[in-house]
């Protein structure tokens, strides 16, 4: 389990996607992994967790906006 988070936080999966709708899925794993250990942790880093999660659901915002016109 501590594995596939380590994976999905630190991008090692979507390196090698091309195409939009598999990398919003993989961003969107980003940023729940980033959720469920914020839930987890103490105050401080449940901030920073908090944080991380919040900008790449805003990437995944843009990038969707970008390519829907």
């Amino acid at each position: 389990m501590y594995g596939l988070i380590y994976l999905i936080k630190n991008n090692k999966l979507i390196k090698n996607v091309e195409e939009l709708n598999d990398k919003i899925f993989y961003l969107k794993l980003n940023a729940d992994a980033y959720r469920y250990v914020a839930e987890c942790t103490t105050l401080n880093k449940r901030d920073l967790n908090a944080e991380r999660c919040e900008k790449i659901y805003k990437i995944i915002i843009m990038k969707y906006r970008e390519n829907t016109g």
